[in-house]
């Protein structure tokens, strides 16, 4: 799980500082010396700063691997099942290989009208593996639960005790000088 961690300056000076994951190290060095160096010359007053990461939406992932009709993935409560042929709602085709299989689910799970589902988690997917994420972030998207009818054919990952992982609140820590 990817976080995004910011850190911001308080000061005096018209421009505070925000910086956020994924800039360049060299710049945000750069900008914090500068930024203490007019606190210190007294161009601007520092008076603190903050680090804060914002909180992650939970996930898991289910990977096709030949995947037979009747198979099942419940997501939150609701079955998706596998079919040959047309899908219907919470049905996915395994016409295809284990690519076609994986987007046809990401698709199922996507088009669900279930309250379970809206609103409460999206599907991708890539080369036959289906990363679902919870639509809204924090430690409350590690309670939506996924099961498989078999573990093979359907591999659950990136789980805790049956359960979408690695969701986190936001956190922060401020400094004064």
């Amino acid at each position: 799980m990817a976080t995004n961690t910011v850190l911001t300056f308080t000061s005096t000076y018209a421009n505070d500082l925000a910086f956020t994951s994924g800039m360049d190290p060299r710049v945000v060095l750069n900008s914090i010396l500068n930024h203490l160096a007019g606190g210190l010359n007294g161009s601007h007053g520092v008076s603190g700063f903050n680090v804060r990461d914002t909180a992650v939406a939970a996930s898991g992932t289910v990977t096709c691997a030949s995947v037979s009709a009747a198979d099942t993935v419940t997501l939150n409560g609701v079955t998706f099942t596998a079919v040959a042929g047309a899908a219907g709602a919470n049905q996915f085709s395994i016409d295809g290989n284990d690519t076609a299989d994986g987007a046809a689910l990401a698709s199922a799970i996507n088009a669900s009208v279930s309250a379970a589902i809206v609103g409460v988690v999206t599907a991708t997917a890539a080369s036959g593996v289906v990363t679902i994420t919870a639509a809204q972030p924090g430690k409350v998207s590690n309670a939506i639960t996924l099961a498989s009818s078999n573990g093979t054919r359907l591999a659950l990952g990136g789980l805790s005790n049956g359960r979408l992982s690695g969701g986190s609140n936001d956190t922060a820590l401020a400094f004064t000088l």
